[in-house]
């Protein structure tokens, strides 16, 4: 599947960590570019933006991830 810029979409099982609150699981689907794909693995860590007046509206900062990566 892809979005309507025709980057592929993902669906993941996430665990989000805010500063000051429980952990928790979100079930999200996110458009992933090319280049992000090796930084997916069972476990690997990635910058994300969480929505406080919705949990379960997290994306991932793919533009941080691989700024950090390529450091």
């Amino acid at each position: 599947m892809k979005n309507p810029h025709g980057v592929d979409m993902h669906a993941f099982l996430l665990t989000v960590m805010v500063d000051g609150e429980q952990p928790y699981q979100a079930k999200v689907g996110n458009p992933v570019p090319e280049e992000a794909v090796p930084l997916l693995y069972p476990g690997s860590n990635l910058p994300a933006k969480v929505l406080p007046e919705e949990p379960q509206g997290v994306v991932m900062d793919f533009k941080a991830a691989l700024a950090e990566f390529t450091k």
